[in-house]
């Protein structure tokens, strides 16, 4: 069932549902694996059920169901050390993660590593769906994302204690 969060979301009929999310740009200290990094974002996405889900209206009753793991991962890195200061600049702002999220077709994360080159550090974006993450919420994604990292790149199996949930008030 939804959370009362969600049904007062589907009860102010929003213009444009998939539009009403949060968002975070990430200045990386240290050099990132892109590929690393999307086994990282392979792993919380199968580890946080609200990271996968889809909500669907039918006889003006919303109602919300966990896709599968298997379906697409909301994860890209994107080469930008080719392009100047302003062309990188343009590139972040421009990225297209916003609007791509649906909370119907499963697009309620979407995160994307910026690789600027070796003298300067990337930038991971991440932009959620508000029906799926709030303050809370962020700590603990922000803290699995660093954990499950740390513990691949040292070649062990990711294990994360906590997991999302959507708040209930």
């Amino acid at each position: 069932p939804l959370t009362p969060v969600q049904h007062w979301f589907f009860e102010h009929d929003l213009p444009n549902p998939h539009h009403w999310n949060q968002s975070v740009l990430l200045e990386m200290r240290r050099a990132i694996d892109p590929v690393l990094l999307e086994k990282v974002f392979r792993h919380l996405f199968a580890h946080h059920d609200a990271l996968r889900l889809r909500f669907t209206c039918s006889e003006s009753v919303w109602t919300q169901f966990n896709a599968a793991v298997e379906d697409a991962l909301p994860f890209s890195a994107r080469d930008l050390s080719t392009l100047s200061d302003c062309e990188q600049e343009a590139a972040v702002a421009a990225a297209e993660l916003q609007t791509s999220l649906n909370i119907s077709t499963g697009r309620v994360l979407r995160a994307a590593y910026f690789d600027f080159g070796p003298d300067q550090p990337g930038k991971l974006l991440l932009v959620i769906h508000h029906l799926v993450v709030d303050g809370i919420s962020w700590r603990i994604l922000l803290e699995d994302l660093l954990t499950a990292y740390e513990q691949l790149s040292r070649g062990e199996q990711g294990r994360l204690a906590t997991a999302l949930v959507v708040r209930e008030d």
